[in-house]
């Protein structure tokens, strides 16, 4: 059965784990780590040697008889780029368990967004916020019948709810866009919604409007 071992490429060096499982250099060829399969012995340069070293090693047949193949530089880099690695199967490796390419758009998607429905939010409050200017203006400087009254205080109760609605959503999006990663994790967003949802207004002076 073939054996594979992990060589240097300026020769004289090999790769061995000592009792410990430590990975080390040895200048006696027979004393190097032997793989029965070459996948393992490339995970090992892959993940156990450091990128600015990973160039110097590759894995050939162990043979006491054969001499020693030294690739070049340019063989070395070709590997790493597919070339002595064509047939490494890469289906045993560990995949991650994230698309990561759909996560940064995702995010991206979503950030975008929110802060384009922030902008939105902020004008739109804006004419509201006017428009319900002009209603107090109209209440101190007309004297309404019933019906006048009534229409009037349709406007502000109508514009007074949109007004409410508004302001929330811009609390939430404010809520996302100022959290830390930390605050994220921790659950600060679900907290600051929960106190959107549930928020009450305590009257100032005129607590007798509140006992109706």
């Amino acid at each position: 059965m073939a054996e594979y071992i992990i060589s240097g490429l300026s020769g004289g060096k090999y790769v061995r784990f000592d009792g410990g499982q430590r990975i080390s250099a040895t200048t006696d060829r027979n004393k190097a780590t032997r793989f029965a399969d070459a996948n393992k012995a490339w995970r090992v340069i892959m993940n156990q040697i450091s990128k600015k070293k990973r160039s110097d090693w590759f894995v050939e047949m162990y043979s006491i008889d054969i001499p020693q193949f030294q690739p070049s530089a340019a063989q070395v880099s070709s590997e790493q780029k597919g070339g002595f690695r064509a047939d490494l199967d890469t289906s045993s490796m560990d995949k991650s368990p994230f698309d990561w390419e759909q996560i940064a758009t995702n995010l991206k998607t979503a950030f975008t967004d929110i802060l384009k429905y922030k902008e939105d939010l902020a004008v739109e409050l804006n004419q509201v916020n006017n428009e319900l200017c002009d209603c107090e203006h109209a209440c101190e400087f007309f004297k309404c019948n019933a019906a006048q009254g009534y229409k009037l205080y349709s406007m502000i109760h109508e514009r007074r709810i949109k007004r409410r609605f508004l302001k929330d959503e811009l609390r939430r999006a404010e809520a996302i866009l100022g959290m830390s990663r930390e605050e994220i994790v921790s659950g600060k967003i679900e907290a600051a919604f929960a106190e959107i949802a549930n928020q009450t207004y305590a009257p100032r002076v005129l607590k007798e409007l509140f006992d109706l």
